[in-house]
């Protein structure tokens, strides 16, 4: 879903804080994607206090440390598969291990894209990162941001946070800092 992307054409002009607003939450998201803590961070507030905005702007000033964005689309329901599935389709760009893996797997069974979200989890991001597929900096966490996903089904926002969060506390030393 390209137009999930934070930077995607189809989304129009991305929303920034206003110069000085928000900075604390920021700040504080910013300073503990640098530290060595769990690689997790939960977002929360009530509807219309700038999370979403907060968002937009750190993936725009995370630029290099930046590995994928999947903001929900307001309107309408997403199942996890599309959100891992764009993830993946991002990093593939960032890393050409990566994207060489996917295309093996694709070679080898085409139809692993069909798969239930515990599985392509499993393919997308558990098994490259055991291989050290993402060439990054070890001592770096690289973020992908997801929002939004507290307007999503009822199903689909446990389904995804569990397996990310089963990923992390599997494989602490994952390079990802999943927001």
């Amino acid at each position: 879903m390209r137009e999930a992307e934070f930077n995607s054409p189809p989304r129009g002009s991305p929303s920034q804080c206003c110069p000085g607003t928000y900075r604390g939450v920021i700040n504080s998201i910013r300073t503990f994607t640098h530290s060595e803590r769990y690689g997790l961070v939960w977002v929360h507030g009530q509807a219309a206090v700038g999370k979403s905005v907060s968002l937009q702007t750190l993936a725009k000033e995370l630029q290099g440390d930046l590995a994928a964005t999947f903001f929900f689309p307001k309107l309408g329901m997403c199942e996890s598969r599309r959100v891992l599935l764009t993830i993946a389709h991002q990093l593939a760009m960032h890393y050409p291990p990566y994207c060489s893996y996917l295309y093996e797997c694709m070679q080898i069974d085409p139809a692993f894209l069909n798969k239930t979200s515990e599985m392509l989890f499993e393919t997308l991001f558990t098994t490259p990162t055991l291989h050290n597929l993402f060439s990054i900096h070890p001592d770096r966490h690289y973020v992908i941001i997801i929002d939004g996903l507290d307007s999503q089904d009822e199903k689909e926002q446990p389904n995804l946070l569990d397996l990310v969060h089963r990923f992390f506390r599997d494989h602490p030393t994952s390079p990802f800092m999943w927001i």
